[in-house]
């Protein structure tokens, strides 16, 4: 847990070492025309008045902060299969001395993040609820990482917490081999389809069932057989295939490297990703009518 401090104001200390200056102050002016009658003309100046202090403060916290977590009772398979609800917390903070309204948290992932109210006092903490469905992209990843944001307002002014982030390790191994081939490399131009070829192997020693490729670009990828047999035996591989358009709307042009994995969706097996490269007929930063 973040260790968190409370906000020190050491502004009445201040105001009165300021008055105590001023005091001195007007009390040498009062004293001067009885005392210049007998000063001496080479007399040094009275030194200005100085308040020590202890040293330097330290880093004040941020006057809101969040701490995101998975809550420990969560109870999350092993591996963590495609589908699941991964449950998060939010824990908010008024560190200041001022009350914080329209209170939210943004997650980048999570959507919908709840708190019990908009309202937090100064010092005080509330717990927000959120959750994420794992998907393939996820489980192709290995993890879950998303981070989140707390924000309200103060007489106005909005104020934001430092963003906290959290990896989710959903426990798949490596056991699955990839390779992604191009039909044809290019150039391409608007609207044409460049087609890309998947060959998925297992390497456990254990059945694969539901294996599925993404690719961060290709929507869809059709594979023959979602069910491998153990490495060494028939049927172990597979091969799969997807499209993908050209698009002005995208902004494609120059070279187009996109990336693909295979995974089981019981969230067992995962490859390392691999891509492939294609020309698109526009350069980039050129001018086309």
């Amino acid at each position: 847990m973040k260790a968190r401090n409370a906000k020190l104001i050491p502004h009445v200390r201040s105001r009165a070492v300021s008055s105590g200056a001023a005091l001195l102050g007007l009390l040498g002016a009062a004293l001067l025309p009885a005392a210049s009658a007998h000063a001496q003309p080479s007399a040094p100046p009275v030194p200005p008045f100085h308040h020590a202090t202890g040293g330097h403060p330290g880093p004040q916290p941020p006057l809101l902060s969040v701490d995101k977590r998975v809550p420990a009772d969560a109870g999350l398979p092993e591996p963590v299969p495609v589908g699941t609800e991964v449950p998060y917390e939010y824990v908010v903070t008024n560190n200041g001395d001022a009350t914080i309204r329209e209170l939210l948290v943004i997650d980048d992932v999570a959507e919908g993040v709840a708190c019990p109210r908009g309202r937090l006092w100064p010092g005080e903490s509330m717990t927000c609820y959120g959750s994420y469905v794992v998907t393939e992209e996820d489980v192709a990843r290995g993890s879950v990482t998303n981070t989140a944001v707390a924000s309200g307002t103060i007489g106005g002014t909005v104020v934001t917490s430092p963003p906290d982030r959290v990896t989710v390790d959903l426990g798949s191994e490596v056991g699955l081999a990839l390779t992604k081939t191009v039909e044809d490399p290019g150039p391409y131009d608007f609207g044409e389809r460049a087609r890309y070829t998947y060959t998925v192997s297992n390497l456990t020693d254990q059945p694969a069932e539901g294996v599925a490729v993404v690719d961060d670009l290709v929507a869809d990828v059709v594979c023959a057989t979602e069910e491998l047999a153990p490495a060494g035996e028939p049927g172990d591989t597979t091969r799969c295939a997807g499209r993908y358009e050209v698009s002005h709307k995208r902004g494609d042009c120059g070279e187009i490297t996109n990336s693909a994995a295979a995974l089981t969706r019981d969230g067992r097996l995962r490859s390392e990703p691999d891509s492939a490269t294609i020309s698109v007929v526009r350069p980039c930063g050129g001018h086309h009518r």
